[in-house]
């Protein structure tokens, strides 16, 4: 389950409702265990995805998660451990593949009055979810000393591109939205610059 974590607006409300919940309760409670009570209790919700279409009646056909996910895992333990055997270009082009909504659907997704999609990578969990994002943001960082390697140039160049990409970023959520959405949008910018910079190739000579 993806939660998300309070940002600074719901920590504000917090503060309000937890200095009143203070004065109603006395010198019972503290202001501090009062705001911390409330924000534990938001970060429980679970996010939902977005709605799905409403003539799509079954989910989980389509959604490659049950097939692309173990590729994903296994790709991510062996270039997180440094193997050059292919294994970062396919952690790379998996996690790409693994970006849309599909018919992909959680338990809790499915309710009495609407049913929820969510991007394929979501079905695998918040612990493996963070490790695969983390993984994919140091391929996308020059100061991370084993992917400045040469060996990697491949992989972390489709790394730099996913990473910093809108797709990318419409997955991110809560807590991993607030670390990560801005290190993408600046590698999006490095990428754009460098795009710009770079020699515009000749036309062809016009043979008319």
């Amino acid at each position: 389950m993806i939660v998300t974590l309070p940002n600074k607006g719901i920590q504000r409300i917090a503060n309000r409702i937890g200095s009143r919940l203070c004065l109603a309760l006395g010198d019972r409670m503290s202001n501090l265990k009062a705001v911390a009570i409330i924000l534990i209790l938001v970060a429980s919700v679970p996010v939902l995805g977005k709605e799905a279409p409403r003539d799509m009646r079954q989910f989980n056909v389509s959604c490659p998660a049950p097939k692309l996910l173990p590729v994903l895992d296994a790709a991510y333990h062996e270039c997180h451990n440094g193997y050059v055997n292919g294994s970062c270009e396919r952690f790379v082009e998996t996690f790409r593949q693994l970006l849309p909504e599909y018919d992909c659907q959680r338990p809790f997704d499915a309710t009495p009055t609407q049913n929820y999609i969510v991007p394929a990578i979501w079905l695998a969990g918040d612990g493996a979810l963070e490790d695969y994002v983390r993984l994919l943001s140091r391929m996308s960082s020059s100061k991370d000393k084993l992917f400045t390697d040469k060996l990697y140039q491949k992989a972390t160049d489709e790394a730099k591109k996913l990473f910093g990409s809108k797709e990318f970023r419409n997955i991110l959520d809560g807590h991993l939205a607030e670390t990560y959405r801005p290190l993408s949008i600046k590698v999006e910018s490095e990428l754009r610059r460098k795009n710009n910079l770079a020699p515009q190739q000749a036309a062809p000579p016009d043979r008319r």
